[in-house]
């Protein structure tokens, strides 16, 4: 049996993130990498109060705030497995579209051509309603 760094075997998914029943992040991967990052958020959080330098993606940015600032559970479901690397990655970008096109407001930044801030993505979880963008004027 091919080992699961093995790009051709078919242990690879794609994840949604959600809470409050508002997906907010798709991602892509394999064994625990979905279910283990409110933990690695967590891990992020406890270097950060000890002064290491940590690295905030926007998704993490937006599963701290949810999870650790309003205290939501984050809900994980996997639309897609048991995918080669290259059709979970596939499946993503196509979960992807169809996500935005039902009006999903997500913390992706690959593939997301709406680029929302961290607080956008947060609004629309807790409220359910669309960001409204700022006016410069």
């Amino acid at each position: 049996m091919p080992g699961t760094n093995d790009p051709d075997a078919p242990v690879f998914y794609v994840y949604e993130y959600s809470a409050k029943g508002r997906i907010f992040y798709v991602g892509s991967g394999w064994t625990t990498r979905a279910s283990d990052r409110v933990d690695h958020v967590e891990r992020l959080m406890n270097r950060e109060s000890k002064g290491q330098d940590v690295h905030w993606v926007n998704s993490n940015r937006v599963i701290r705030a949810l999870k650790f600032e309003y205290g939501l559970e984050i809900e994980i479901s996997y639309p897609v497995t048991g995918e080669t690397q290259a059709e979970a990655r596939r499946f993503e970008k196509e979960i992807t579209r169809k996500r935005l096109q039902e009006g999903c407001m997500l913390a992706n930044i690959v593939g997301n051509p709406r680029r929302l801030s961290t607080e956008q993505v947060i609004q629309y979880v807790l409220t359910g309603e669309l960001p409204v963008a700022k006016d410069s004027s």
